[in-house]
Parts: structure tokens; sequence; C-alpha cells
């Protein structure tokens, strides 16, 4: 069953079909951007409830643009098999990584998603140094320039 407080989140009811639900998404996003990645969390649990693949290809589509959600987050730690990432240090989850795409190398385009995924909601330290070498310590690579 539906969460009916996402269906209420989106101004509509538990009984409305999948081009509504869609519109009704459209429509919150249009009205109040800087809230996009609450509605599209609510999208998310919808069309899961659903078993839409039409709203969930809609919000697959729309992380590909770059907004992630708490499921997105939870699915990038399952990725790389972190079981508690609340108790993972960001060097941990390095490890994590740099083992999987050892042991994985054909998926390491996978893994490299999860990781930017989990760096944007931590937003700091090793991961984020390990993402972004030359923004280290306020050095640019122009720095190293001879």
């Amino acid at each position: 069953m539906p969460n009916d407080s996402s269906f209420a989140a989106l101004g509509i009811v538990s009984e409305s079909e999948e081009i509504a639900v869609l519109d009704a998404y459209k429509k919150q996003i249009k009205d109040d951007p800087k809230n996009t990645i609450f509605y599209l969390s609510c999208l998310q649990d919808i069309g899961s409830s659903m078993e839409s693949k039409r709203i969930n290809q809609f919000a697959q589509n729309e992380s590909l643009r770059g907004y992630y959600t708490k499921f997105d987050l939870a699915r990038a730690y399952q990725l790389l098999e972190i079981d508690q990432p609340d108790f993972a240090t960001d060097d941990a989850v390095l490890a994590t990584y740099q083992s999987r795409c050892f042991d994985y190398p054909e998926r390491e385009g996978e893994f490299h998603k999860a990781l930017l995924i989990i760096q944007r909601y931590r937003q700091n330290g090793a991961i984020d140094d390990f993402i972004n070498p030359s923004e280290k310590k306020g050095l640019s690579s122009s720095t190293f320039a001879a």
C-alpha cells in the first residue's frame, strides 16, 4: 500500500493514476523547486509502493540529473555492501569502494556513482578529497605548473 503522506505531499490522493502522479510531481517542483529532493523522495516512495515501472523510470531519470534522495543514498551504501553506514568513517567507505572496484572492475562505474551519492550527503572529509584531489588543501592544478 502506498504511503498516503507521499501522495498528500504531491497534492493528490492514493487512488491517482500514474500520469496524475507524474503531473503532480512536475507541478510541485515547478512551484517549489527548492524542495525537489523532498518531492522526488515522495515520487520514489509512490513508485515503489505501486510497483510502477513508469514512475520508477521517471524518478531514476531525475536522479541522473543529479537529484539524489535518501532512497538513492541507501541504495548506494547497499551497492557497496556497507551495512552500517552511520558507523562507517569516510576512510572505511573509501576502502570498501576501492575493494569493490578491485574485485569487480567491470562495475567500477556503478561503484563510482554510489561513491558520488555518498559524498554528496557527507560533503566533507576523505571522500571529498578522494573525488576532488586537486582541490585538496586549497591547491589547484595550476599551482603545480612550471
